[in-house]
């Protein structure tokens, strides 16, 4: 009789993070990626798909497996356009 592995509990998540700031901006898109560091698995985020960035809200990308969260600093209360003396 073959025995069956327990399911992994998904414990050791790693994550993967990428930034890239917004040209003209001062919004930084995060993108971030999770699988579980024991077994492999790839977490898909809940969220709305969206086909282009969304300057103000996060959105997933299409296969689910990215989220990407617009940010901008913490002494800046929200998204601006940036002039060249800023």
């Amino acid at each position: 009789m073959t025995e069956i592995a327990p399911k992994c509990p998904h414990a050791n998540i790693e994550y993967d993070v990428a930034g890239l700031t917004q040209p003209g901006t001062n919004i930084i898109h995060t993108d971030i990626a999770a699988r579980c560091a024991d077994c492999g698995v790839l977490f898909k985020w809940q969220g709305r798909y969206s086909l282009q960035s969304d300057a103000n809200n996060p959105f997933v990308s299409e296969d689910g497996l990215w989220l990407t969260i617009p940010m901008v600093p913490e002494d800046e209360n929200a998204y601006r356009i940036l002039t060249p003396t800023q």
